[in-house]
């Protein structure tokens, strides 16, 4: 059992204020996740879901403007997958990454 799956049986969190700690437990629990096939679903589904890879700058459809509301909003939504990437081992990100 992972350090998170043991920190949720404790009734804990998985915030806390040490930094080093908490990139630790989630480093831990994403390479624990993606062991498993539906970790690896999900991984894929969420990055997918992000837009990761996409392009961000969309332009309004009736006016040929970039929309700036709509390059926010997907560069925002796009960052939710980077967070998590950053915690990712190399073979992980293959896994998640290269399984379309």
């Amino acid at each position: 059992m992972g350090e998170l799956a043991k920190r949720i049986a404790k009734g804990k969190t998985i915030v806390d204020n040490d930094k080093t700690k908490q990139d630790k437990i989630l480093s831990e629990s994403i390479q624990e996740l993606s062991t498993t096939e539906a970790g690896v679903v999900l991984l894929t589904y969420l990055r997918k879901f992000c837009g990761f890879g996409e392009p961000n700058s969309l332009k309004n459809i009736q006016t040929g403007e970039l929309s700036l509301y709509s390059t926010a909003y997907n560069t925002a939504q796009e960052n939710v997958y980077k967070n998590l990437r950053r915690y990712m081992s190399k073979k992980t990100k293959i896994r998640v990454e290269l399984n379309d």
